[in-house]
């Protein structure tokens, strides 16, 4: 819903309340961005959270290896390793999608989804040599 309000000239235009969040697709889930904006100009940001799960909620994919082996079940460390590496990869991808690079977030989810898969690792990955994001990435995966 609209209000009005003074703008910086002193004009009154319309104060437009805008959330994003906090389901946007490669956000963080918790943050909520509320905005209020006037004409092409933001007036307001203010930052609000979901609450945190409770106790019981299911455990963080990306953390599994390493609470299985806290309670003493024997884990690979290959295993841990993919599951790091592949974490550090699905950060990279949100990350390149939300500052606009999608073909490079592309590049970063198929070499996550590749690691969780347990595809060998290479030195040199084939998918990440052609990208353009590729000088930035050389060497990161060892085999």
């Amino acid at each position: 819903m609209a209000e009005q309000g003074e703008d910086r000239d002193g004009l009154t235009l319309d104060r437009l309340h805008v959330p994003l969040g906090p389901l946007l697709a490669d956000w963080p889930t918790g943050p909520t961005v509320n905005l209020i904006v006037q004409g092409d100009v933001i007036q307001e940001a203010d930052v609000t959270d979901l609450p945190t799960p409770t106790a019981g909620s299911a455990a963080p994919f990306w953390v599994g290896p390493w609470l299985r082996a806290a309670r003493g079940a024997p884990v690979r460390t290959g295993e841990a390793a993919r599951r790091w590496a592949a974490a550090r990869l699905d950060s990279l991808a949100r990350l390149l999608s939300v500052a606009g690079r999608p073909a490079e977030a592309t590049v970063a989810r198929r070499l996550r989804d590749d690691l969780l898969d347990g595809a060998p690792v290479r030195r040199s990955h084939p998918r990440l040599a052609a990208s353009p994001a590729a000088s930035a990435g050389q060497g990161l995966w060892t085999g």
